[in-house]
């Protein structure tokens, strides 16, 4: 299909490697980045992306419906539209992920290879930044899990029974057993209709779970990958004395005995100052472009990281 085809454009094993070892299988899951190389997982992921979208789709118009039959009960009134929003934003970035798949697979890139290609000493300060904001992911994880785990137990259980106690909703025709107060167009008071809407749920919420950690850890890693840049360009400033050296003995041999005292009258280590220096005006116009230019500008809105854009 040419459409896919399109959205596949910037796929390759860098991208790949990337969403793999930052996101496991997350992506996947969420059906944000979809695995789409082959033939049958396009099958696949066509079925995936279909019931994820039907299904927020579905739960949204049910909780629209749900809110206007509430409208006298404010509790249940704020409860019924907070659904209805988080259903709204599960929806709303499945569709726009994947119809924006060749830009998130550029930002994904640009992590994968770097926006700079300097020294390895220089570089080494790469691999120390890149453990730091792998622990932190992990933390941020793990906080998104427990947050995940309290949630069902705290207002799906918990919250039900202290609800109890002011009778059941006759004047609507809401079911008060289910998890979740909402409107079916179908009778959910016998053991089928109650057991497809509590499977209904149960799918939605691992969408919107699945879809809001995976946003989430995007947010996170963009800023930090962007914030790792940023760090590395400074650091190599600090380290150009020593990186112009360091090129001036790749150049003229190891033995060469030289010092930044002599650049006005060395032509050849100045030629070294100027190239180091342009490396560092090609990184800082890389991070310009990742941040501000056209196309990447809309990968930040994408992921919601400059609200207002940046006027050229």
């Amino acid at each position: 299909m040419k459409f896919l085809d399109n959205l596949c454009s910037e796929d390759d094993e860098i991208v790949d490697k990337v969403m793999y070892n930052e996101y496991w299988y997350l992506t996947r899951i969420s059906c944000l980045y979809p695995k789409l190389n082959t033939p049958k997982w396009r099958a696949l992921s066509i079925v995936h992306f279909i019931l994820y979208v039907s299904c927020s789709l579905y739960h949204v118009i049910l909780f629209a419906i749900t809110a206007m039959k509430l409208k006298n009960d404010k509790t249940e009134l704020f409860q019924s539209i907070n659904h209805l929003s988080v259903m709204f934003i599960t929806f709303y970035m499945v569709v726009l992920f994947n119809k924006n798949r060749y830009i998130y697979a550029g930002i994904h890139r640009s992590m994968g290879t770097g926006l700079s290609n300097y020294d390895e000493e220089t570089e080494l300060l790469r691999k120390s930044l890149y453990s730091i904001i792998q622990k932190k992911k992990k933390i941020l994880l793990q906080i998104l899990l427990s947050y995940f785990s309290s949630i069902p137990f705290t207002k799906l259980f918990l919250e039900k029974y202290l609800n109890s106690y002011s009778g059941d909703d006759t004047e609507t025709s809401l079911n008060p057993h289910l998890p979740v107060t909402i409107w079916t167009p179908y009778d959910t008071n016998n053991l089928i209709g109650y057991s497809i809407t509590v499977v209904l749920m149960l799918i939605g919420s691992v969408a919107l779970v699945t879809v809001v950690t995976t946003v989430d850890i995007s947010y996170f890693l963009m800023c930090e990958y962007l914030a790792m840049e940023v760090r590395l360009l400074i650091h190599s400033l600090n380290r150009l004395p020593e990186r112009t050296l360091h090129l001036y003995r790749l150049r003229h041999g190891d033995n060469t005995n030289v010092s930044m005292e002599t650049i006005k009258k060395n032509k050849d280590l100045l030629n070294c100052y100027r190239d180091c220096l342009k490396q560092n005006i090609i990184h800082h116009q890389n991070i310009i472009k990742n941040m501000y230019a056209p196309k990447t500008n809309q990968q930040l809105r994408l992921l919601s990281l400059d609200e207002h854009g940046v006027s050229k």
